[in-house]
């Protein structure tokens, strides 16, 4: 039973994999059609350019430098579209491996499960040890001959093995360790989605990197790096409370 518990808790790393690799699938493809949006915005960007220059009857030179500075604009935003499935993974795996500087390891949602598992059966067998440790207490102060200490154990190991009181906390305990397990595989859960949530963000937002490409949706492209921030600093948060978790 504890084999096929563990073969189910490493069934969300098994799917984390699988979503990795299909969503993989996707990152050429959108950054084609990212690329053709980028020329498309591009286009329309320099229309509006001379349409401007024409309009309010400005010289040669004044078009010809403004032109250079919304080239050298372009260039940049189309390096970033270029450059998205380098520098987005960068920041976002920079971020979680920041737990590393620490001494952490980055925790997998299997992981975490697994430590749910762990967690549960520790606080729901928490009685039974408690009165082997009372049994074995006896046996050794009766070995020392200290029979005041040999009392006392046999006292708590006696009070420990009534039924009524095993089945009050074994009932209380199993209750416990369902809330703490229930608990800890939320937090497994939010890291499978949160990782899945970048995954997404590499692949998808290069469109919005195409938005670079004109004045009006320019905007847009901070926002977008400002997201993959958010996102990979929650990976850290994530990791480190898992740590905190497993480790206290």
């Amino acid at each position: 039973d504890v084999a096929m518990a563990g073969t189910g808790m490493g069934a969300l790393t098994t799917v984390q994999s699988d979503l990795q690799t299909a969503i993989s699938g996707w990152e050429s493809p959108l950054q084609a059609a990212a690329k053709n949006l980028f020329f498309a915005f591009a286009v329309v960007e320099i229309a509006i350019l001379a349409m401007n220059h024409g309009l309010n009857r400005k010289g040669h030179e004044d078009l010809f430098g403004s032109l250079i500075k919304k080239v050298v604009t372009l260039g940049f935003f189309l390096t970033c579209i270029n450059e998205a499935s380098v520098w987005i993974p960068a920041i976002i795996n920079g971020l979680e491996g920041g737990v590393t500087a620490l001494g952490v390891t980055v925790a997998t949602p299997s992981t975490i499960a697994g430590f749910a598992e762990k967690a549960f059966l520790g606080i729901l067998l928490s009685p039974i040890h408690a009165a082997a440790k009372n049994a074995s207490s006896i046996l050794s102060d009766i070995v020392n001959m200290d029979w005041g200490s040999a009392f006392s154990a046999a006292s708590n190991f006696f009070a420990a093995s009534n039924p009524t009181a095993l089945l009050g906390e074994t009932i209380l305990t199993f209750v416990l360790g369902l809330l703490t397990a229930i608990s800890i595989l939320m937090l497994a859960l939010e890291l499978l989605m949160v990782t899945l949530e970048s995954y997404l963000v590499m692949a998808f937002g290069v469109i919005v990197l195409a938005g670079g490409g004109l004045r009006y949706t320019s905007k847009y492209v901070s926002s977008y790096f400002d997201y993959a921030v958010n996102v990979g600093f929650r990976l850290l948060l994530i990791n480190a409370i898992a740590y905190l978790v497993m480790n206290s």
